[in-house]
Protein backbone atom coordinates (compact mmCIF):
# COMPACT_ATOMS: atom_id res chain seq x y z
CA UNK A 1 0.00 0.00 0.00
CA UNK A 2 1.25 3.60 -0.82
CA UNK A 3 1.89 5.95 2.00
CA UNK A 4 0.51 9.27 2.26
CA UNK A 5 2.41 11.78 1.47
CA UNK A 6 4.03 13.66 4.60
CA UNK A 7 5.23 17.10 5.50
CA UNK A 8 8.23 16.62 7.57
CA UNK A 9 8.97 20.13 7.89
CA UNK A 10 5.73 21.25 9.40
CA UNK A 11 7.19 20.90 12.99
CA UNK A 12 9.61 23.37 12.01
CA UNK A 13 7.07 26.41 10.93
CA UNK A 14 6.66 29.01 13.61
CA UNK A 15 3.53 28.37 15.96
CA UNK A 16 1.19 31.01 14.65
CA UNK A 17 1.61 29.07 11.50
CA UNK A 18 0.84 25.64 12.09
CA UNK A 19 -2.35 27.10 14.17
CA UNK A 20 -3.45 28.40 11.15
CA UNK A 21 -3.01 25.25 9.36
CA UNK A 22 -5.05 23.46 11.22
CA UNK A 23 -7.47 25.84 11.53
CA UNK A 24 -7.80 25.49 8.10
CA UNK A 25 -8.20 22.14 8.94
CA UNK A 26 -11.37 22.14 10.48
CA UNK A 27 -15.10 20.79 9.00
CA UNK A 28 -17.50 23.22 7.54
CA UNK A 29 -21.03 22.71 9.30
CA UNK A 30 -23.23 23.11 6.36
CA UNK A 31 -26.94 23.37 6.60
CA UNK A 32 -27.98 19.65 7.91
CA UNK A 33 -31.37 18.39 6.93
CA UNK A 34 -32.49 15.83 9.38
CA UNK A 35 -36.09 13.65 9.74
CA UNK A 36 -38.69 14.97 11.98
CA UNK A 37 -39.91 13.04 14.83
CA UNK A 38 -41.82 13.39 18.29
CA UNK A 39 -41.07 14.97 21.24
CA UNK A 40 -39.78 18.34 19.55
CA UNK A 41 -42.33 20.82 20.64
CA UNK A 42 -41.14 21.76 24.59
CA UNK A 43 -42.89 23.72 27.35
CA UNK A 44 -40.88 26.88 28.75
CA UNK A 45 -42.28 28.85 31.94
CA UNK A 46 -41.40 32.46 31.21
CA UNK A 47 -39.60 34.31 33.74
CA UNK A 48 -40.18 38.23 34.35
CA UNK A 49 -38.03 40.43 31.36
CA UNK A 50 -38.98 37.37 29.06
CA UNK A 51 -40.65 37.92 25.86
CA UNK A 52 -44.43 37.41 26.36
CA UNK A 53 -44.21 37.64 30.18
CA UNK A 54 -47.36 39.01 31.60
CA UNK A 55 -47.47 39.50 35.45
CA UNK A 56 -51.52 39.20 35.43
CA UNK A 57 -51.31 36.06 33.88
CA UNK A 58 -52.27 33.00 36.11
CA UNK A 59 -50.38 30.65 33.33
CA UNK A 60 -46.52 31.28 32.00
CA UNK A 61 -46.10 28.85 29.43
CA UNK A 62 -45.14 29.28 26.00
CA UNK A 63 -44.44 26.43 23.80
CA UNK A 64 -41.42 26.21 22.16
CA UNK A 65 -40.42 23.72 18.63
CA UNK A 66 -37.27 23.09 20.17
CA UNK A 67 -35.33 20.35 17.77
CA UNK A 68 -31.96 21.30 19.53
CA UNK A 69 -33.19 19.78 22.46
CA UNK A 70 -33.72 16.56 20.77
CA UNK A 71 -31.71 16.15 17.82
CA UNK A 72 -28.26 16.07 17.71
CA UNK A 73 -25.92 15.98 14.34
CA UNK A 74 -22.83 14.04 13.61
CA UNK A 75 -19.58 15.97 12.86
CA UNK A 76 -16.27 14.01 11.37
CA UNK A 77 -13.49 15.95 13.27
CA UNK A 78 -10.23 13.89 12.88
CA UNK A 79 -8.14 16.65 13.86
CA UNK A 80 -8.79 15.70 17.66
CA UNK A 81 -7.01 12.76 17.03
CA UNK A 82 -3.80 13.93 15.56
CA UNK A 83 -1.80 15.66 18.06
CA UNK A 84 -1.92 17.75 21.28
CA UNK A 85 -1.29 20.86 19.36
CA UNK A 86 -4.34 20.08 16.36
CA UNK A 87 -6.39 19.08 19.42
CA UNK A 88 -6.10 22.28 21.38
CA UNK A 89 -7.22 23.90 18.10
CA UNK A 90 -10.27 21.94 17.90
CA UNK A 91 -10.86 22.14 21.30
CA UNK A 92 -11.66 25.60 21.43
CA UNK A 93 -13.67 24.96 17.95
CA UNK A 94 -15.69 22.98 19.01
CA UNK A 95 -16.44 24.99 22.06
CA UNK A 96 -17.55 27.86 20.20
CA UNK A 97 -20.38 25.56 18.09
CA UNK A 98 -21.48 23.84 20.96
CA UNK A 99 -20.03 20.39 19.65
CA UNK A 100 -20.05 17.12 22.16
CA UNK A 101 -16.63 15.18 21.56
CA UNK A 102 -16.94 11.35 22.35
CA UNK A 103 -15.80 9.98 25.19
CA UNK A 104 -14.23 7.31 23.34
CA UNK A 105 -10.54 8.20 22.75
CA UNK A 106 -10.35 6.83 19.49
CA UNK A 107 -13.41 8.63 17.84
CA UNK A 108 -13.42 11.23 16.35
CA UNK A 109 -17.32 11.66 15.28
CA UNK A 110 -18.89 14.35 17.42
CA UNK A 111 -22.38 15.59 17.53
CA UNK A 112 -23.43 18.83 17.42
CA UNK A 113 -27.10 20.43 18.35
CA UNK A 114 -29.74 21.17 15.66
CA UNK A 115 -29.30 24.54 14.79
CA UNK A 116 -32.97 26.20 13.88
CA UNK A 117 -31.80 28.91 12.17
CA UNK A 118 -29.91 27.00 9.88
CA UNK A 119 -30.59 23.64 9.72
CA UNK A 120 -34.09 22.08 8.03
CA UNK A 121 -37.08 19.16 9.30
CA UNK A 122 -38.05 16.77 6.71
CA UNK A 123 -41.47 15.79 6.88
CA UNK A 124 -42.18 12.67 5.13
CA UNK A 125 -45.17 12.22 3.49
CA UNK A 126 -46.54 9.90 6.47
CA UNK A 127 -45.63 12.26 9.07
CA UNK A 128 -47.40 15.11 7.90
CA UNK A 129 -50.55 14.60 9.80
CA UNK A 130 -48.13 13.92 13.19
CA UNK A 131 -46.24 17.05 12.12
CA UNK A 132 -49.27 18.63 11.90
CA UNK A 133 -50.98 18.09 15.08
CA UNK A 134 -47.62 17.61 17.46
CA UNK A 135 -47.92 21.31 18.89
CA UNK A 136 -51.46 20.77 20.00
CA UNK A 137 -51.44 17.35 21.45
CA UNK A 138 -48.73 18.52 23.52
CA UNK A 139 -51.00 20.94 24.77
CA UNK A 140 -53.44 18.31 25.38
CA UNK A 141 -50.72 16.38 27.80
CA UNK A 142 -51.28 16.18 31.63
CA UNK A 143 -48.55 18.69 32.57
CA UNK A 144 -50.13 21.57 29.93
CA UNK A 145 -53.82 20.44 29.83
CA UNK A 146 -56.57 23.31 30.76
CA UNK A 147 -53.95 26.06 30.83
CA UNK A 148 -53.29 29.32 28.94
CA UNK A 149 -50.48 28.47 26.67
CA UNK A 150 -48.40 31.08 24.08
CA UNK A 151 -46.06 29.52 21.02
CA UNK A 152 -43.82 31.84 19.54
CA UNK A 153 -40.69 29.96 18.41
CA UNK A 154 -41.59 27.94 15.72
CA UNK A 155 -40.00 25.76 13.20
CA UNK A 156 -38.11 28.38 10.39
CA UNK A 157 -36.77 25.55 7.48
CA UNK A 158 -38.98 22.79 6.81
CA UNK A 159 -38.19 20.37 3.67
CA UNK A 160 -40.88 17.77 2.36
CA UNK A 161 -40.28 15.37 -1.23
CA UNK A 162 -41.07 16.94 -4.72
CA UNK A 163 -43.85 13.85 -5.58
CA UNK A 164 -45.44 14.44 -1.94
CA UNK A 165 -46.48 18.15 -3.66
CA UNK A 166 -46.71 16.48 -7.49
CA UNK A 167 -49.27 13.96 -6.04
CA UNK A 168 -51.27 16.59 -4.15
CA UNK A 169 -50.33 14.40 -0.68
CA UNK A 170 -49.07 18.38 0.89
CA UNK A 171 -49.76 22.03 0.04
CA UNK A 172 -46.62 23.93 1.04
CA UNK A 173 -48.65 26.45 2.31
CA UNK A 174 -50.55 24.57 4.37
CA UNK A 175 -47.41 23.19 5.72
CA UNK A 176 -45.94 26.75 6.46
CA UNK A 177 -49.12 28.14 7.80
CA UNK A 178 -49.53 26.05 10.06
CA UNK A 179 -46.23 25.97 11.81
CA UNK A 180 -45.48 29.55 10.36
CA UNK A 181 -42.56 28.37 8.57
CA UNK A 182 -40.50 31.26 6.57
CA UNK A 183 -38.29 28.39 3.91
CA UNK A 184 -39.49 25.09 2.70
CA UNK A 185 -37.67 23.37 0.76
CA UNK A 186 -38.65 21.31 -1.90
CA UNK A 187 -36.33 18.02 -2.40
CA UNK A 188 -36.34 17.25 -5.82
CA UNK A 189 -34.56 13.60 -7.03
CA UNK A 190 -33.05 11.34 -4.29
CA UNK A 191 -34.38 11.75 -1.02
CA UNK A 192 -32.94 11.63 2.29
CA UNK A 193 -32.31 8.04 3.81
CA UNK A 194 -31.04 9.62 6.47
CA UNK A 195 -27.74 7.10 6.66
CA UNK A 196 -24.94 9.22 7.87
CA UNK A 197 -24.75 13.32 7.23
CA UNK A 198 -27.45 14.75 4.99
CA UNK A 199 -27.22 18.20 3.91
CA UNK A 200 -29.60 20.39 1.76
CA UNK A 201 -27.90 21.92 -1.49
CA UNK A 202 -30.12 25.08 -2.11
CA UNK A 203 -27.30 26.88 -4.62
CA UNK A 204 -29.02 26.32 -7.71
CA UNK A 205 -33.00 25.83 -7.32
CA UNK A 206 -35.21 28.73 -8.75
CA UNK A 207 -37.53 30.14 -5.11
CA UNK A 208 -40.92 31.13 -5.35
CA UNK A 209 -41.70 33.90 -2.97
CA UNK A 210 -45.37 34.97 -1.82
CA UNK A 211 -45.73 38.80 -1.25
CA UNK A 212 -47.51 39.13 1.41
CA UNK A 213 -48.12 42.74 0.15
CA UNK A 214 -49.23 42.33 -3.71
CA UNK A 215 -50.74 38.35 -2.61
CA UNK A 216 -49.29 37.22 -5.41
CA UNK A 217 -46.38 34.76 -5.64
CA UNK A 218 -42.89 36.42 -7.39
CA UNK A 219 -40.23 34.35 -9.25
CA UNK A 220 -36.47 34.52 -7.78
CA UNK A 221 -33.38 34.05 -9.47
CA UNK A 222 -31.61 31.04 -10.00
CA UNK A 223 -32.16 27.79 -12.33
CA UNK A 224 -34.96 25.42 -13.04
CA UNK A 225 -33.73 22.14 -11.21
CA UNK A 226 -37.05 20.70 -12.33
CA UNK A 227 -39.58 20.84 -14.89
CA UNK A 228 -41.81 23.98 -14.90
CA UNK A 229 -44.54 22.09 -13.50
CA UNK A 230 -43.77 21.80 -9.92
CA UNK A 231 -44.15 25.73 -9.68
CA UNK A 232 -47.80 25.36 -11.14
CA UNK A 233 -48.44 23.39 -7.77
CA UNK A 234 -47.91 26.45 -5.98
CA UNK A 235 -49.80 28.46 -7.47
CA UNK A 236 -52.92 26.53 -7.55
CA UNK A 237 -52.62 25.91 -3.99
CA UNK A 238 -52.79 29.35 -3.61
CA UNK A 239 -56.24 29.39 -4.45
CA UNK A 240 -57.11 26.98 -1.89
CA UNK A 241 -55.94 29.08 0.60
CA UNK A 242 -56.36 32.93 -0.22
CA UNK A 243 -58.86 33.47 2.57
CA UNK A 244 -55.81 32.91 5.19
CA UNK A 245 -53.40 34.36 2.95
CA UNK A 246 -54.42 38.00 3.36
CA UNK A 247 -52.99 37.36 7.25
CA UNK A 248 -49.68 35.73 6.43
CA UNK A 249 -46.29 36.12 6.09
CA UNK A 250 -43.49 36.40 3.75
CA UNK A 251 -42.94 32.83 2.61
CA UNK A 252 -39.57 31.14 0.42
CA UNK A 253 -40.61 27.87 -1.11
CA UNK A 254 -37.24 27.00 -3.20
CA UNK A 255 -37.15 23.67 -4.56
CA UNK A 256 -33.26 22.06 -3.48
CA UNK A 257 -31.27 18.58 -3.49
CA UNK A 258 -30.40 16.78 -0.88
CA UNK A 259 -26.81 15.58 -0.52
CA UNK A 260 -25.21 12.87 1.13
CA UNK A 261 -22.22 13.94 2.70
Amino acid sequence: MQESPSFTLFPNLPPELRTRIWQHALPVIGPAICRYRKGLWHPRYLQPGDEGYHPDLEDKIDLEFRPDLVIQIPVELPLILVNSEARHVALEWVREYGIKIPPQGDDHTCMRPFDPQRDTIYVETSQIEDFYNAPWERMFEDDLANRMISSNLRPKNVAISEMAIRNNEIKPLALAMNNYASHIFVIVGEQPDFEGLWEVDDSRGRSVFWNCKKLCFEMGDGEYITDEGLYGCFEEGKRDFLEDLLDFGDLEIRPAFAVRR
